[in-house]
């Protein structure tokens, strides 16, 4: 068994104290050694836990990218070797964290898709009061479509909300320069 501590005594640099024993492996050394598995795993598990909840209880006033992408990049591999190790418990609330972790990151994926689509709602609802240009008005086709693409799992939302969006856009009026430039050559 060999147990490590980050421990350093006064005077020393960069020197950790280091316990090791060569034992015959018997089933109390295998006790002992379960005991201290669970008491590190539980241990990691719970400041994942508390890590998390902050995290999600915490959310900026807006959803934004950077706040979705905090939430997908939750690193949970200190967790790894402790997963299915017969600790019943750690491995009831490791399957918890990451269903959460599943829950919450839908969530707020899916009140940045409502809001982003609102924002696109008022842009369109700006630009449909004048005539634009034709390559303004595909590029908001274009990028539209592909904000749509990247929340395609939310389809309830895209039938409704985003495709009345859509319409909205391909609905814009376009500049027409050639009418425009014979309705100038008319009245010379």
């Amino acid at each position: 068994m060999n147990i490590l501590s980050f421990f350093v005594s006064q005077g020393f640099k960069k020197i950790r104290q280091e316990k090791m024993t060569r034992m015959d492996w018997d089933d109390e050394l295998q006790e002992q050694f379960d005991d201290v598995i669970k008491s590190f795993g539980l241990k990691y598990l719970n400041k994942a836990i508390e890590d998390f909840n902050s995290l999600c209880q915490n959310p900026p006033e807006k959803i934004d990218r950077e706040y979705l992408q905090k939430l997908r990049t939750v690193d949970n591999s200190k967790l790894k070797p402790f997963i299915s190790q017969g600790i019943e418990q750690f491995d009831e609330a490791y399957d918890t964290l990451e269903e959460t972790k599943t829950e919450n990151l839908n969530l707020y994926r899916r009140k940045y898709f409502e809001n982003k689509v609102e924002d696109y709602r008022k842009q369109v609802e700006e630009l449909s009061k004048q005539s634009i240009s034709t390559d303004r008005k595909r590029n908001l086709q274009n990028e539209f479509e592909k904000f749509r693409d990247e929340f395609i799992d939310f389809l309830e939302l895209q039938i409704t909300i985003a495709k009345d969006v859509a319409t909205m856009i391909d609905n814009l009026k376009v500049v027409n320069f050639s009418n425009q430039q014979n309705h100038n050559k008319k009245r010379r």
